[in-house]
């Protein structure tokens, strides 16, 4: 016997979520809605072509195949009714409703918390008429943030140095619609800092409190990108006195405040943060779900005696988990990209995939597919972010290191990905040091 489990996820972060729950000896199968594309090489995992969007059908295929816990990996089931589709047909969810994950749906209901709750955030303001944002950057300081309000699949914000292309964002935004509706409305905030000083913060969250899992950076800004292209777990930069502030001043305190407004937090609590003089500061909230590609590396250093199945099935219940584990080890994951992205137009994919069981075996990676077709038990490439290789080591260094070796090995058309990663954490770290 043993439990079913249904993740919706359409990536990497879905596929190392589920190998970690199919760690527990009470799972009997994970299921992953719709997956990667293919690739997928474990007894316990299998893929189901429902679209994350088709929430009703999620719901009806747990009912009739008895899943015990659904496990969104991802944001866009919950944006389209996903927890009120499972509170219909009774199933059990790793997640909250609407009126929580609103906190993540727009930015501007995200930064009114954080100023209600004295949660530590930049300046900010937000706009749903254009000519009065475009007003307000003539008078603002450069560099400044210009972010959709709504969900924009990791692509709505932009980091603008003058007016010039703060006028430009705006267009993009409000005008041109290139966000759709999460877009007619606007968040402007202050530039806290370079992406290099930020962080992201996890925890598994059971209404009445947050257990804080390892903290995590990903790496973006490259080509024109926004999501991370590169992801470690732990950051070995912050100290015991910035965790422990945001733990108390963000993660619980967040919680604890949604509690008092009878809004409980079942599920993941994920804020971006950035790390700086007056300690660490809000830029966004996320909810329900983790970070991609973060939570790929937080999960590599999970201790592999924990049962994470056991710990997400008591926060749905209210219940306090058993504290994480981790191992002493840092983790990396390395996002291998097709050519031209995040640019459709100039983005090609079809390519066959060689090499990954050659660097799995001779590098000792795990190669985690993220955005694949399989035809004939051969790989090709599907989307732009293509697969994640995840690599673990004594030393942060050591474990990106490896990852750029399995990056050698592996071969398609077209194959890109951000080769400036050790030196971003050398500087970093000789910064620290001076």
């Amino acid at each position: 016997m043993g439990d079913k489990v249904l993740i919706p996820d359409a990536g990497g972060r879905g596929v190392a979520l589920a190998r970690t729950l199919a760690k527990s000896s009470d799972v009997k199968q994970v299921f992953l809605a719709p997956g990667p594309g293919g690739g997928i090489r474990h007894d316990k995992i299998s893929c189901i072509p429902i679209p994350l969007t088709h929430t009703k059908d999620l719901a009806r295929f747990a009912k009739e195949n008895g899943v015990a816990l659904i496990v969104p990996g991802s944001e866009i089931p919950l944006a389209f009714g996903l927890y009120e589709q499972c509170r219909l047909y009774g199933l059990r969810i790793f997640a909250s409703g609407p009126k929580v994950t609103a906190l993540e749906s727009s930015k501007i209901a995200g930064k009114q918390f954080c100023r209600i709750h004295d949660i530590p955030t930049g300046p900010w303001a937000w706009f749903k008429n254009h000519k009065d944002a475009r007003c307000y950057i003539y008078g603002a300081e450069y560099p400044l943030v210009i972010k959709t309000d709504g969900l924009a699949e990791g692509k709505g914000v932009e980091i603008c140095q003058d007016i010039q292309e703060a006028e430009a964002a705006l267009e993009e935004r409000m005008v041109r619609l290139i966000h759709q509706e999460s877009g007619k409305r606007v968040v402007i905030e202050q530039y806290l800092g370079p992406t290099k000083n930020e962080l992201s913060a996890h925890a598994l969250c059971w209404g009445e409190g947050a257990e804080m899992m390892a903290m995590s950076k990903d790496q973006k800004i490259y080509k024109g990108m926004t999501g991370g292209v590169f992801a470690f777990a732990p950051v070995p930069w912050v100290t015991a006195s910035e965790f422990s502030a945001i733990e108390h001043h963000i993660m619980r305190r967040t919680v604890h405040s949604l509690c008092q407004e009878n809004k409980p937090l079942i599920g993941f609590l994920y804020p971006g943060l950035m790390s700086t003089s007056q300690g660490p500061k809000v830029l966004e909230i996320n909810i329900c779900r983790g970070g991609d590609p973060e939570c790929q590396a937080i999960f590599e250093i999970l201790a592999d005696d924990y049962d994470l199945y056991h710990a997400l099935q008591s926060c749905v219940d209210h219940k306090r988990p058993e504290p994480l584990r981790w191992k002493k080890k840092y983790a990396a994951c390395l996002v291998m990209l097709s050519g031209g992205y995040p640019d459709p137009e100039k983005m090609r994919v079809g390519f066959p995939i060689s090499g990954i069981e050659e660097a799995e075996r001779e590098i000792g990676v795990v190669v985690l597919p993220a955005g694949v077709e399989e035809n004939n038990e051969v790989l090709f490439t599907a989307k732009g972010r293509v697969l994640n290789i995840l690599a673990t080591a004594d030393d942060l260094l050591g474990a990106i290191r490896i990852t750029y070796e399995a990056a050698d090995i592996i071969s398609y058309e077209d194959k890109d990905y951000d080769p400036r990663i050790s030196e971003v954490v050398k500087d970093k770290m000789r910064q620290i040091r001076a």
